[in-house]
This record gives structure tokens, C-alpha cells and sequence, in this order.
């Protein structure tokens, strides 16, 4: 049943059995949505860390479904205002079981990048990309995907305000292979009360292929979300990225900062070939005048450049207080975060609560 409704194309989901002698028949009885096929959200998405660091952004999405027998689906999502992109990909079923698919891609984004150097915003850069991609992907279960594909990416930046040395214009291709693999049984996408999300994923830049670059990385990310008591929610989360061979480009290098992530540095503050954060968060529901979750965060993790490994010696700790609640446009989190070495930042966030 769960699995059938799953597809989201049924207002509601029942069944039936029908006794007929020795013989046992179940019905499986569907409402069709009255609305559809074609669907659009619209949403709000706005951060500000108080410090000059703000975005602000509104977004629609347009979904067709059930194009063809095997369930095809078109996706369409634009973003207007700090962070502007166009992306849509076609997905397509290649069997009746609905496990294994291929899903072209092209997106168009333009996006201001802050560089910092002693927690000041030294160098804002814009960073403009079209991007083309072919994927290949399988559902290892219900929950968990798996996607395997190669990528084209045209790349133009230049910096905007600030100290033009820090990182160069650049006007390159990269194109190459890349592997990703989604697991999400998180029971809401905003706050959580069971499940888990882990993300795994590869990316490697060929010259074979046209890139103008050769570098391959690799990153993981795990959260652990349980509740006691119907009111007591705990969050465990681990994160690693690295470069593997190779030069990463600033423009593309890990970063950590922000809500939940470093929540006492302004939002990608520390920038680096290889990042490690491990996060463990505690949430209890309370009854104000807006009903909503107040809680706290221990963090810790650091940065590293090119040549150096991940040294725990040099481990940042950071901590918050948040409060906050959901909205039919998103989570709405207000919070406040220290770090070591006397470093604080405020948050005001409407959308999703922190940026992987």
C-alpha cells in the first residue's frame, strides 16, 4: 500500500478482500488525483547570517507525470534572486518495475561566492555555469538510489568586489564521469522525526572527454534522525569530502559554515580540498504562540588545503541554540551559533534548515 501510494498520482490508497470459496482475491482500490498531471510548487527561500552575507530566493517548480506506459516524468525548476538557475531533466523508466531508468539533465546557474580570510568577506565571485548530464540510475531499494552518468559543464567566473588575487577569471569546460547514491527515509524533509539520509557521491574530470581540468573527488554524508518519548529528537550526522588526484578549483572546493555545519561561521566561511564535520543535534517541541522546536547543536570540524590531511589537531568546535517551526513554504529556523576561537554568527533561515 505504501509503495503504491508512493507514486503520488492516487488521492488515496485502499484495498479489499474478496472471500469466493477456498480462493482469497485482493482488490487494490485507487482514487486518481482529480488534479494533475502537471503539477507546480512555489516556494521562498531566504538566509541571512546578519553579517552581509544574504540570500534571498524564490522558486517554482513545474512536474509532468505519467507521460508515457512507464511512467515517465518531466521536471522543471527555476530560481529567481541571489542564487539563479534554470534546471530540467526527463525521467525516464526503461521497465515496468519502475527500478532502473535514464534521466538527461541541462541547467543554467548563476551564484555570488564569498571567499573569507580571518572570518572577513574578502573576495565575492560570480560563478556562471551550463551544465549538460546523462545519467544512468537503479533503485537498490525502495528508499535508496543509485545514479552513474557523464557530465559537460561550461565554466565562467570572475571576481565581483573585493581582492581580485584571491582566485583568478576562468572561462573552461570540465566534463567527465560521476556516481551518486541517495538514500532518504527521513519521515519530513524539515524536521525530522525518524529516519535517515546518506548521500555518497563521485566526480571525476576527464581530458578525454574535453575538460580543460583533471581532478576527481569524492564526499559522504550520513544523518541519523530517532525520537524518545514522542518528544525527545536526537540528530547524528557525519560528513567528509576530499580530492582524490588532482587540483579541485576554488570555485568547487568543499566548504563548511552556516546552521548546522559551523553554525557559530558565517555560511561557507572555510573552503578546502578535504572537510570533515561530525554534528549531533537535541530538539523538543514547545507550545508558544507559534508551535515549534527549540533546541541545540554541538559541532565540530575544520578545512583542510591541497597536501594536508585531515588533521584532528586543527578541529574547530562550534554550538548553537535554534528555534523554529514549519510553514507551508518551508522550515522557518532562527539561531544562534558560537564557535572557537571567539567566533559567532546569527541565522535567519526560511527553507531548508542546512546546506550540504
Amino acid at each position: 500500500m505504501e509503495n503504491i501510494y508512493a507514486i503520488d498520482e492516487f488521492e488515496s490508497v485502499d484495498f479489499e478482500v474478496i472471500e469466493d470459496g477456498q480462493q482469497s482475491t485482493l482488490v487494490i482500490k485507487v482514487a486518481e488525483k482529480p488534479w494533475g498531471p502537471n503539477y507546480f510548487r512555489f516556494g521562498l527561500k531566504i538566509e541571512d547570517d546578519f553579517e552581509g552575507g544574504n540570500r534571498n530566493n524564490l522558486i517554482a517548480n513545474h512536474r509532468w507525470t505519467q507521460i508515457n506506459k512507464l511512467g515517465a516524468e518531466w521536471t522543471n525548476e527555476i530560481s529567481i534572486g541571489s542564487d539563479r538557475y534554470i534546471t530540467s531533466e526527463f525521467y525516464q523508466p526503461i521497465n515496468y518495475l519502475g527500478n532502473q531508468f535514464v534521466a538527461p539533465r541541462v541547467s543554467f546557474s548563476e551564484e555570488n561566492i564569498d571567499f573569507f580570510a580571518n572570518e572577513r568577506r574578502i573576495t565575492e565571485y560570480t560563478l556562471r555555469r551550463a551544465d549538460l548530464a546523462l545519467d544512468y540510475g537503479y533503485y537498490l531499494r525502495p528508499d535508496t538510489q543509485l545514479r552513474i552518468g557523464a557530465h559537460y559543464d561550461r565554466v565562467d567566473g570572475e571576481p565581483r568586489i573585493g581582492d581580485v588575487s584571491i582566485i583568478p577569471k576562468v572561462n573552461l569546460n570540465q566534463a567527465g564521469v560521476h556516481l551518486n547514491i541517495l538514500r532518504d527515509s527521513l519521515d519530513n524533509p524539515y524536521f525530522a522525526k525518524e529516519g535517515f539520509l546518506g548521500q555518497f557521491e563521485y566526480r571525476k574530470e576527464l581530458a578525454s572527454l574535453g575538460s580543460d581540468l583533471e581532478y576527481d573527488s569524492a564526499s559522504l554524508a550520513l544523518t541519523k534522525v530517532w525520537t524518545s518519548d514522542d518528544k525527545h529528537t536526537y540528530n547524528i550526522g557525519l560528513e567528509f569530502g576530499s580530492s582524490l588526484s588532482g587540483d579541485i578549483p576554488a570555485y568547487d572546493e568543499f566548504f563548511l559554515g552556516g546552521f548546522g555545519r559551523l553554525s557559530g561561521l558565517q555560511r561557507r566561511e572555510l573552503r578546502g580540498d578535504k572537510i570533515a564535520l561530525a554534528r549531533f543535534m537535541y530538539s523538543r517541541p514547545i507550545e508558544i504562540a507559534v508551535p515549534g522546536s527549540l533546541g541545540l547543536s554541538l559541532e565540530t570540524g575544520n578545512a583542510w588545503e591541497d597536501g594536508q590531511g585531515f588533521d584532528l589537531g586543527e578541529l574547530r568546535y562550534s554550538g548553537s541554540l535554534f528555534w523554529g517551526f514549519d510553514t507551508p513554504l518551508g522550515a522557518v529556523m532562527l539561531a544562534y551559533g558560537y564557535a572557537s576561537q571567539g567566533s559567532r554568527a546569527f541565522h535567519l533561515i526560511l527553507g531548508q534548515p542546512f546546506e550540504n
